[in-house]
């Protein structure tokens, strides 16, 4: 038998099975809770038929297939943004060592502060680009890795790793 769960400190008038889970309570109580759960979950497997359980699958896909195609214009765009970003580390202004601290924050997950106010404008939207795409299939580590090899700055980008204070 599933768990069981008492929904009033007063004496069990009934049991019912709400989402698979034996509870016990008043009638109201159990009215009350059961309606909340139908509110939230929907209504109980059982209780749908198989054309509704058609229409929430189809559902489920296309809603996938979509975000699949976001994160794939994510990406196209992300990673010329990410060459772009590369090229501004090759400069030792404020701007640069921030954008290392960040970019070195979602290599590693060292944490810091997110300080875009002063970026170009340009950084800023490769920036959010990067960011939006990071992770997704075809942006991850390997290509931010990259980027930065190609304009020759992987040592200085990861030195961030050994700097505790962030660049002003």
């Amino acid at each position: 038998m599933s768990d069981q769960k008492t929904l009033s400190q007063n004496q069990p008038a009934e049991f019912r099975v709400i989402g698979g889970t034996e509870y016990r309570g008043t009638k109201e109580a159990l009215d009350s809770f059961e309606a909340g759960y139908k509110r939230t979950v929907g209504c109980s497997l059982a209780e749908r038929d198989e054309e509704e359980e058609k229409r929430i699958m189809q559902s489920f896909f296309e809603g996938q297939k979509i975000m699949r195609a976001e994160r794939d214009a994510a990406v196209k765009l992300a990673l010329p943004a990410m060459d772009r970003l590369a090229k501004v580390l090759c400069c030792r202004s404020g701007q640069p060592y921030k954008l290392r601290a960040i970019l070195f924050s979602m290599y590693n997950g060292k944490p810091t502060k997110l300080e875009i106010v002063n970026f170009d404008w340009e950084i800023r939207k490769d920036l959010a680009a990067v960011c939006l795409a990071f992770g997704a299939d075809g942006f991850f580590y390997d290509q931010m890795k990259a980027a930065i090899f190609n304009v020759g700055q992987w040592n200085w980008f990861v030195e961030e790793g050994g700097n505790d204070d962030q660049a002003t």
